[in-house]
């Protein structure tokens, strides 16, 4: 079966991208899958040992709490916290900082972005 048949039968069509090799010392393959709507691979390298990949980024928060403003497109909102959720993914807490972004135009943009 070739990659993207193998793609398909694993995940259906809900993950539509896909990058796999052969694994060192072993008769199977890496795999890494992800939809495309929700995680934009910029770039990876594979080897036989591991597929390290460099993705895009939400820029959102999961509630209006995380803004300065109390502002946020609550469908980005909705979108990031099921990325958390199905990626098995860990929100570290933060210590002593309520924002981890700022616009530096004095303009007040504060959020909490950059997680994981």
């Amino acid at each position: 079966m070739g990659e993207k048949g193998m793609m398909r039968s694993l995940s259906g069509t809900w993950l539509s991208k896909g990058v796999s090799v052969d694994a060192n010392g072993s008769a199977g393959r890496l795999l890494s899958l992800w939809n495309e709507d929700l995680f934009d691979a910029k770039s990876f390298k594979a080897t036989k040992r591991c597929i390290i990949m460099e993705g895009g980024d939400f820029n959102t928060v999961l509630d209006s709490s995380e803004r300065k403003d109390g502002n946020g497109n609550m469908a980005s909102s909705r979108n990031f916290s099921s990325f958390i959720l199905n990626a098995n993914v860990v929100d570290m807490p933060l210590r002593g900082i309520t924002f981890t972004w700022s616009d530096h135009m004095g303009r007040g943009s504060w959020a909490r972005l950059d997680r994981f």
